[in-house]
């Protein structure tokens, strides 16, 4: 292409149109699982709604949700911004993938293994470790209580630079989803053969006018949404420094008691006290 335009695979949008390929979502999926793509045979996607024109009227969660031949299920999430209740959110949506599988009536052996691969660009731990999975287990002995509910999760921040893998790995998987340039994408294309047939994919919409269209719109509202969040902080930031302030001034210089304070500010006694008890007084 003349402007050597490519897409992001970790914008959701992109990883969503990678996933739509069988082929590609095969490959990945066997990483997670740490099987051969014949292990897996063949998937289908299930459809989640979305809101109409979701690209810039709001944020809406992109997910794939994918059942195997052997009718479990696999969702996977992009997430770029941190999201403060996404570990509950999690937990509903595995739970709701279990529940959905039943109808009144139904039998409990009906139920499929779910698994919920969260792929995120934040930190959600503080450790170094990039890659981790969680069953429900016994707390002393570790020994799994059942299989029929998964969750991994990849932080793509953490990933070392010098982490490459020619296998079919999740180390490589992600290493190819964090890059933002075609050079970079070509390279591990022609260094992981398992890769190639993403980058051509990519390469392929890239090229379509309405679905970069489409990708450039979802990257747009992203961004605009990252920006209203700093921006909210900062000023939430800014009016908490203002209400501290005031709140000492009156405590300290003019020996407002902490209800005053709180009617005279119109705010809430809890808050009154949590600013005067974090105060360092200056040694007499």
């Amino acid at each position: 292409m003349a402007d050597n335009f490519i897409m992001k695979p970790k914008i959701d949008y992109c990883f969503k149109e990678l996933m739509g390929e069988e082929k590609i979502r095969n490959r990945f999926i066997a990483a997670l699982l740490g099987c051969t793509t014949d292990d897996i045979g063949h998937t289908e996607i299930k459809e989640t709604i979305l809101p109409g024109d979701y690209y810039d009227e709001k944020i809406s969660i992109l997910d794939v949700r994918v059942e195997l031949q052997d009718n479990s299920q696999i969702s996977l999430e992009m997430q770029l911004s941190y999201f403060a209740s996404w570990t509950k959110r999690t937990v509903f949506y595995i739970s709701k993938m279990i529940t959905e599988q039943l109808k009144s009536g139904d039998s409990y052996d009906k139920i499929q293994k779910c698994i919920h691969v969260s792929i995120l660009d934040f930190n959600r731990f503080s450790d170094e470790t990039y890659y981790r999975t969680f069953h429900l287990a016994d707390d002393k002995s570790k020994e799994i209580y059942t299989d029929l509910l998964e969750m991994q999760i990849l932080e793509l921040n953490k990933l070392p630079a010098d982490v490459f893998d020619t296998r079919n790995s999740v180390e490589s998987w992600m290493r190819f989803l964090r890059c933002e340039t075609r050079e970079d994408l070509a390279k591990m294309a022609e260094q992981n053969s398992n890769l190639k047939e993403a980058y051509d994919h990519l390469d392929k919409i890239s090229a379509d006018e309405e679905k970069r269209r489409l990708y450039e719109l979802r990257e747009r509202a992203l961004h605009d949404y990252n920006t209203q969040m700093e921006s909210n902080y900062k000023q939430g930031l800014a009016s908490g420094f203002k209400l501290g302030a005031a709140i000492l001034r009156l405590y300290l210089t003019e020996k407002y008691s902490p209800e005053e304070i709180a009617e005279k500010l119109g705010t809430d006694i809890a808050s009154v006290n949590e600013v005067i008890n974090h105060y360092t007084f200056p040694a007499q």
